[in-house]
């Protein structure tokens, strides 16, 4: 009895809890408001990258030393600061709370490597949007699912080392 509820622990509840996020993912494949801010920085990553978010911190630096100079006037201080508005629609919205890029930027990579990997003549993942979405979203159940599993499986190691 005791073995049967230890496979049940360690093979069956975890196949549940992905069973359920994928059910979830499925029936419902629109975002919740809760995860909406890291899904739009996440598609911003995916489609423009960070290549405006670093030459919008060289034109900051940039802009920095035109004012400490005080030469506005120059071309290169009018041209760094016509240079530094980003294409991230997330900035674009009220509230947003400036956050941490490290989770859009990891599910965005893996994104961005999928569609290499993938040819685009079976399929366009950039020309979908909605699959885009997807995607990531799986990527986060994919990436949550492991940590619950890997928690619960020290969990476990700890409660059973204690036990004796």
């Amino acid at each position: 009895l005791i073995k049967k509820n230890t496979m049940v622990s360690r093979v069956v509840c975890p196949l549940i809890l992905l069973l359920t996020g994928l059910l979830a993912l499925v029936t419902c494949p629109h975002s919740k408001v809760e995860e909406s801010f890291n899904l739009q920085a996440t598609h911003d990553l995916f489609y423009h990258g960070v290549g405006p978010a670093w030459r919008s911190a060289i034109a900051q630096q940039k802009s920095e030393s035109c004012s400490e100079v005080d030469d506005e006037s120059s071309d290169v201080c009018n041209e760094v600061t016509a240079n530094a508005d980003l294409p991230y629609d997330h900035l674009q919205f009220p509230g947003v709370v400036a956050r941490t890029f490290t989770g859009a930027f990891v599910l965005s990579s893996i994104a961005r490597i999928i569609s290499f990997i993938v040819p685009k003549s079976i399929f366009d993942l950039p020309s979908h949007p909605m699959a885009v979405q997807f995607l990531i979203r799986f990527e986060l159940l994919i990436l949550s699912w492991l940590a619950h599993v890997r928690l619960a499986s020290s969990l476990d190691g700890y409660f059973a080392k204690n036990k004796q």
